[in-house]
Protein backbone atom coordinates (compact mmCIF):
# COMPACT_ATOMS: atom_id res chain seq x y z
CA UNK A 1 0.00 0.00 0.00
CA UNK A 2 1.30 3.24 -0.63
CA UNK A 3 0.76 6.24 1.72
CA UNK A 4 -0.78 8.81 -1.45
CA UNK A 5 -3.52 11.14 -0.61
CA UNK A 6 -7.06 10.52 -1.84
CA UNK A 7 -7.60 13.90 -3.85
CA UNK A 8 -11.90 13.64 -4.32
CA UNK A 9 -13.61 16.63 -5.42
CA UNK A 10 -17.38 16.01 -5.30
CA UNK A 11 -19.65 17.67 -7.38
CA UNK A 12 -22.06 19.18 -4.13
CA UNK A 13 -23.55 22.05 -4.38
CA UNK A 14 -23.34 23.96 -0.86
CA UNK A 15 -25.20 26.75 0.82
CA UNK A 16 -22.31 28.68 1.63
CA UNK A 17 -22.71 30.87 5.69
CA UNK A 18 -23.21 34.16 5.19
CA UNK A 19 -22.63 34.05 9.31
CA UNK A 20 -19.12 32.98 11.01
CA UNK A 21 -21.09 31.09 13.22
CA UNK A 22 -23.22 29.01 10.88
CA UNK A 23 -22.13 25.77 9.19
CA UNK A 24 -23.02 23.94 6.16
CA UNK A 25 -25.45 20.73 6.53
CA UNK A 26 -26.34 17.96 3.88
CA UNK A 27 -30.04 18.04 3.15
CA UNK A 28 -30.30 14.64 3.75
CA UNK A 29 -28.47 15.14 6.63
CA UNK A 30 -31.09 17.74 7.91
CA UNK A 31 -34.00 15.61 6.97
CA UNK A 32 -32.73 12.77 8.78
CA UNK A 33 -32.87 14.91 11.95
CA UNK A 34 -35.84 16.08 11.17
CA UNK A 35 -37.14 12.58 10.90
CA UNK A 36 -35.53 12.07 14.34
CA UNK A 37 -36.96 14.92 16.27
CA UNK A 38 -40.59 13.17 15.32
CA UNK A 39 -40.52 10.56 17.23
CA UNK A 40 -39.19 11.93 20.05
CA UNK A 41 -40.56 10.21 23.08
CA UNK A 42 -40.82 11.03 26.89
CA UNK A 43 -38.37 9.18 28.96
CA UNK A 44 -39.23 6.24 30.66
CA UNK A 45 -39.06 7.63 34.17
CA UNK A 46 -38.69 4.70 36.91
CA UNK A 47 -41.39 6.77 38.79
CA UNK A 48 -44.37 3.95 38.28
CA UNK A 49 -42.31 1.48 40.14
CA UNK A 50 -41.52 3.70 43.03
CA UNK A 51 -45.68 4.97 43.02
CA UNK A 52 -46.85 1.32 42.17
CA UNK A 53 -45.01 0.08 45.26
CA UNK A 54 -46.13 2.49 47.48
CA UNK A 55 -49.84 2.20 46.26
CA UNK A 56 -49.14 -1.33 47.26
CA UNK A 57 -47.90 -0.60 50.63
CA UNK A 58 -50.96 1.46 51.25
CA UNK A 59 -53.61 -1.01 49.69
CA UNK A 60 -52.33 -3.45 52.38
CA UNK A 61 -51.95 -1.19 55.46
CA UNK A 62 -54.94 0.43 54.70
CA UNK A 63 -57.47 -2.54 55.20
CA UNK A 64 -55.69 -4.43 57.53
CA UNK A 65 -55.96 -0.83 59.73
CA UNK A 66 -59.25 -2.25 61.60
CA UNK A 67 -58.36 -5.57 62.42
CA UNK A 68 -55.17 -4.12 64.10
CA UNK A 69 -57.28 -0.80 66.19
CA UNK A 70 -60.29 -4.05 67.37
CA UNK A 71 -57.09 -6.22 68.97
CA UNK A 72 -56.03 -5.80 72.35
CA UNK A 73 -53.53 -8.18 72.49
CA UNK A 74 -51.17 -5.74 70.12
CA UNK A 75 -49.12 -3.07 71.99
CA UNK A 76 -51.22 0.28 71.80
CA UNK A 77 -48.33 1.73 69.43
CA UNK A 78 -49.09 -0.74 66.26
CA UNK A 79 -52.38 1.01 65.63
CA UNK A 80 -51.12 4.73 64.77
CA UNK A 81 -47.65 2.87 63.21
CA UNK A 82 -50.01 1.72 60.46
CA UNK A 83 -52.34 4.56 60.08
CA UNK A 84 -49.40 6.63 59.44
CA UNK A 85 -47.86 4.27 57.24
CA UNK A 86 -51.41 4.10 55.56
CA UNK A 87 -51.65 8.03 55.17
CA UNK A 88 -47.90 8.56 54.47
CA UNK A 89 -47.61 5.52 51.17
CA UNK A 90 -50.78 6.99 49.86
CA UNK A 91 -49.55 10.57 50.00
CA UNK A 92 -46.29 10.04 48.51
CA UNK A 93 -47.16 7.67 46.07
CA UNK A 94 -49.98 10.65 45.17
CA UNK A 95 -47.03 13.10 44.61
CA UNK A 96 -45.42 10.98 42.64
CA UNK A 97 -47.72 10.20 39.96
CA UNK A 98 -48.39 14.17 39.71
CA UNK A 99 -44.36 14.20 39.17
CA UNK A 100 -44.13 11.48 36.54
CA UNK A 101 -46.91 13.15 34.98
CA UNK A 102 -45.31 16.74 34.82
CA UNK A 103 -42.13 15.28 33.53
CA UNK A 104 -43.90 13.80 30.70
CA UNK A 105 -45.33 16.87 29.61
CA UNK A 106 -42.07 18.95 30.06
CA UNK A 107 -40.39 16.37 27.92
CA UNK A 108 -43.17 16.93 25.71
CA UNK A 109 -43.33 20.01 25.59
CA UNK A 110 -39.19 20.18 24.68
CA UNK A 111 -39.71 17.86 21.51
CA UNK A 112 -42.29 20.23 20.18
CA UNK A 113 -39.91 22.87 21.04
CA UNK A 114 -37.31 21.43 19.08
CA UNK A 115 -39.53 20.56 16.28
CA UNK A 116 -40.91 24.31 15.94
CA UNK A 117 -37.34 25.95 15.88
CA UNK A 118 -36.14 23.16 12.70
CA UNK A 119 -38.95 24.30 10.95
CA UNK A 120 -38.09 27.92 11.68
CA UNK A 121 -34.69 27.12 10.63
CA UNK A 122 -35.88 25.10 7.41
CA UNK A 123 -38.52 28.53 6.69
CA UNK A 124 -35.73 30.91 6.58
CA UNK A 125 -33.30 28.20 4.38
CA UNK A 126 -35.84 26.72 1.81
CA UNK A 127 -38.34 30.00 1.85
CA UNK A 128 -40.76 28.00 -0.84
CA UNK A 129 -40.66 25.15 0.69
CA UNK A 130 -43.23 23.94 3.20
CA UNK A 131 -42.01 22.85 6.62
CA UNK A 132 -42.39 18.51 7.55
CA UNK A 133 -44.56 18.19 10.29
Amino acid sequence: MTNKPLNWKPDLAIAVPSDDHLIAIHNSDWQRLRRHTTHIRPKAHNLSTCYSILFGVAASTGPSIIPIAISNELPPWVTPLYISAFITSLVLAIVLVFINGRLKRITTSQAEELANDMNDIDSRLHPTSSPTP
